[in-house]
């Protein structure tokens, strides 16, 4: 029955793609981020977002609905990336793993700017944030209701065979998801589903706790502290999580407690100090080869003794297995080079400061308010990822990059004279032209 449901589902939505493509984008990214195929029995091997997406391609071509790249200083850095993750990669250390990961990057970073181009108006941008919501937040519920029926003993995994698969990854997904609900909740006008969407929020909240993953635990910590800071009625948002964390304490298995004191006693815990050698690794490699680096997915097929080499001696004791720093930073670093990680943390910077010119121009208008809100827990969702990052392999997570090309798309409707929004002194019949220049470094097409 569900794989019915699904062949049904794609062959509604590729001639809907076709017709209108912004529909088959929205498709794509629900599709990237659930995955039904992989719930199925027959389909779980199909490529139904590589059908979507071609479908969406094909109409793009054919359909006026569509807007010129709004190309923003994001942007630019992201093709700046692009081109030189294709130059480090002639270099690289495993040439078959980085062409691999290389063609898995371009492919994300090229739907980003498709993305900028079929994405525009209130009703698509809010419809790509509710398929960003609903793919990943069905997980966050689905997995806060199995670690309550199982009292927290199991793992909370996503997928297999995708990038949600690993507990790492989907603690992050999470951590970057909860502030989306929160704001998604406190704009419901009616009760039910106001409680609902705190209920997937909470439920989303407790998954997070049950993918073990520590990183993804730092990182919650950090986004409840701020929603709760940021948020209308934080305060009370903040004392019933409170009390419920009080009242659950007791139901928590002690491997949890157990799992949460190595992040403390990190130099007695095998496991972490695995990834500092990494870091010792990556950093060494980039001193060497400060412009190359060693190529996407250097630790993969490498000779042992070729990788232990830029290790500190001191950490011999750990092995010497090939492994992935465990950390965004360290990652682009020893992949890339110092070059390519100031681009890389530019961009970050970029895109957060972004968030917050956003949040201020809507200010004071009630027509576009709505989008600083968004705008605002788009940024606690970037913070999620730039403390949970820290300790994960996860500087190309697709969730990341989405995040991230919504700053073109909604300054565009800020910044753009005739979508410009209004102040509340001013009357919208000498609606005041409003500079595209007036960001620093920023210039607006479309």
């Amino acid at each position: 029955m569900r794989d019915l449901i699904v062949i049904l589902c794609v062959i509604a939505l590729v001639p809907m793609a076709l017709a209108r493509p912004w529909i088959g984008l929205l498709g794509y990214t629900l599709i990237g981020f659930w995955n039904p195929h992989k719930f199925t029995w027959t389909l779980q091997n199909f490529r139904i977002a590589l059908l979507v997406g071609g479908a969406t391609l094909v109409g793009l071509a054919v359909t006026r609905d569509r807007k010129s790249i709004p190309w923003t200083r994001e942007l630019v850095l992201m093709l700046l990336l692009a081109v030189y993750f294709v130059f480090t990669t002639l270099f690289a250390w495993s040439p078959g793993a980085a062409y691999e990961q290389l063609d898995r990057v371009l492919r994300i970073y090229f739907m980003t700017f498709i993305m900028g181009v079929l994405i525009f108006g209130a009703r698509k941008i809010r419809g790509l944030l509710w398929a960003l919501i609903l793919g990943v937040g069905f997980f966050g519920v689905k997995g806060g209701i199995f670690a309550l029926q199982t009292g927290g003993q199991l793992y909370v995994l996503g997928p297999e065979s995708t990038f949600l698969e690993a507990n790492t990854a989907l603690g992050l997904a999470f951590n970057m998801i909860l502030p989306l609900l929160l704001c998604l909740a406190q704009e419901q006008k009616i009760k039910w589903r106001q409680l609902a969407v705190y209920g997937a929020a909470f439920l989303t909240m407790i998954a997070t706790v049950f993918t073990y993953s520590r990183g993804a635990w730092i990182g919650l910590a950090a986004i409840l502290a701020l929603s709760v800071i940021r948020m209308k009625r934080g305060l009370l948002v903040g004392v019933a999580l409170a009390l419920v964390g009080v009242v659950g304490i007791g139901f928590v298995p002690d491997k949890v407690f157990n799992r949460a004191e190595t992040i403390g006693n990190y130099e007695e815990d095998n496991s972490a100090m695995t990834r500092v050698q990494a870091w010792s690794v990556a950093w060494h490699l980039a001193l060497q080869k400060p412009l190359t680096g060693g190529g996407f997915d250097y630790e993969t097929g490498v000779d042992p003794d070729r990788w232990l080499a830029y290790a500190d001696r001191k950490y011999d004791v750990q092995g010497s297995t090939p492994r992935a720093a465990h950390s965004i930073y360290f990652q682009v670093l020893g992949q890339h080079g110092f070059l390519a990680l100031g681009l890389f943390l530019a961009l970050l910077a970029c895109t957060m400061r972004s968030y917050s010119e956003i949040y201020k121009k809507t200010r004071g208008s009630p027509e576009w308010e709505w989008m600083g809100d968004y705008a605002r827990a788009l940024q606690t969702g970037m913070i999620g990822f730039l403390i949970s990052g820290s300790f994960l392999n996860l500087a190309y997570f697709d969730l990341v990059y989405l995040y991230i090309g919504l700053v073109p798309i909604m300054k565009r409707e800020l910044f753009t004279p005739a979508l410009a929004p209004v102040p509340p002194n001013v009357s919208r019949s000498v609606r005041p032209i409003t500079n595209p220049e007036s960001l620093p470094g920023d210039s607006v097409s479309g």
